[in-house]
């Protein structure tokens, strides 16, 4: 009895210390997801923290593999580092391998978890990505011929953006560590909007609308104008309002993500100005 009694406390024993251990590692994922996120906002001061980030992140997988979260931001440090090939470097071959990497790993969160909202806005701003590399800045008839190749990829951005944006548009923005993923795939929506007018109903008007309504809802962050100042030199050609707001973006005061802003809207819209003067210097 007592030999009996010793083995159901040892086995009890190693029971509860399991499941110390489990709880243990899951606080550790979140810990390193944390350090990760933290880490990541440092990314306009030195661009190589996202391959740091990413250490972390995939440490924390190791401890809680399940967590579809995990993959998400393990591809959010890939697009991270397209968006610098992208602006800085103006290399989209190796953005768009970036790009496609951090696809990977929003698939692989939402095979996970299907219904996971980062996951699925991870994979709609990616694909949006990839079609503004392979496509943006052609004219529309050379887009046209292209619709084999663009379609599909339209379709599931915009079922991602509805899933995200039914889960998500009447939450109330919250000021946290986080992004808030309703403006973000409002903007996203806006921008093929005015890519690809005529296609699945979008339409350069639409797509103002749609903007004002990003502004509205996040009204201290300068994205909105960000992307207006692109598509309107892009696209429109219309260089007086590009440059309207690549100044408004500049003089931007406190932006709410100061990070985003600071490596990729405030540097891309100077670029953006520098390009208009030359092209108004060319003129002359």
């Amino acid at each position: 009895m007592i030999r009996k009694g010793f083995v159901c406390s040892l086995v009890a024993l190693v029971c509860l210390l399991a499941g110390f251990r489990a709880v243990s590692g899951a606080a550790s994922a979140e810990e390193l997801k944390r350090k990760g996120w933290i880490l990541s906002m440092k990314m306009h001061k030195d661009p190589s923290v996202l391959k740091k980030a990413r250490g972390l992140f995939i440490e924390a997988q190791k401890l809680n593999p399940n967590d579809a979260s995990l993959d998400y931001y393990i591809g959010y440090t890939y697009f991270k580092q397209g968006e610098f090939a992208l602006i800085h470097e103006q290399d989209k071959e190796k953005a768009r391998t970036f790009y496609e990497k951090a696809l990977e790993w929003a698939e692989k969160g939402i095979k996970k978890d299907p219904e996971s909202i980062e996951c699925r806005f991870g994979r709609a701003a990616c694909l949006a990505r990839i079609l503004d590399t392979e496509y943006a800045g052609k004219s529309m008839i050379r887009n046209l011929f292209s619709l084999g190749g663009i379609m599909p990829k339209l379709r599931r951005v915009e079922g991602d953006i509805e899933f995200v944006l039914s889960h998500t548009k009447d939450t109330p923005p919250e000021l946290r560590e986080s992004y808030d993923y309703a403006y973000l795939a409002t903007v996203i929506k806006a921008s093929l909007d005015w890519f690809y007018p005529g296609i699945l109903g979008g339409s350069k008007e639409k797509a103002l609308d749609k903007l004002q309504a990003a502004h509205s809802r996040h009204p201290g962050d300068p994205l909105p104008y960000y992307t207006m100042a692109r598509l309107y030199f892009e696209i429109e050609k219309d260089y007086p309002k590009a440059k309207e707001c690549c100044q408004k973006v500049i003089n931007w005061e406190k932006p709410y993500y100061f990070f985003d802003y600071y490596a990729f809207y405030r540097p891309h819209c100077e670029k953006i100005l520098k390009a208009i003067q030359q092209k108004t210097a060319d003129l002359r």
